[in-house]
């Protein structure tokens, strides 16, 4: 069963925990200092960038869900996408109430506005990390 993370610290601890346990090394990025869309955890394993984002109010059975990215978020990733020839991506993880949402950033979401066929479901951290493996190699 999923235990949801109550802040998003949380979710980048146990999210981290999880990437460490299967070999990924990463980095919590984020500061007051970087540059504005870089995103919050860098695996240098994998040689992607992962945006941690919490949505407690949606659940997995929704059809859509409004990602807050702040300005410039979805342009890093979809930059990056591009420059890696679509071979490397950014993914923005979203806590939801009762799953993980992996969403694969290889393109503009309008209005930040993300359907559930833009975003793979998971019920753990496990399950997570599994997808972002397989998915960047």
């Amino acid at each position: 069963m999923f235990n949801p993370c109550k802040s998003e610290q949380q979710f980048s601890k146990s999210l981290l925990g999880a990437l460490k346990r299967a070999g990924i090394n990463c980095y919590r990025i984020e500061s007051g200092e970087t540059a504005v869309g870089i995103p919050d955890i860098y695996c240098i394993t994998l040689d992607c960038w992962l945006e941690l984002k919490n949505d407690r109010y949606h659940n997995k059975n929704v059809k859509y869900i409004d990602v807050h990215w702040r300005p410039g978020q979805q342009a890093f990733a979809v930059q990056y996408f591009e420059a890696h020839k679509h071979k490397k991506c950014t993914f923005t993880i979203v806590r939801l109430a009762d799953s993980i949402a992996v969403i694969p950033m290889t393109k503009y979401f309008k209005n930040n506005h993300v359907s559930i066929d833009d975003m793979i479901i998971c019920d753990s951290f496990l399950e997570c990390v599994t997808i972002i493996r397989s998915t960047v190699q």
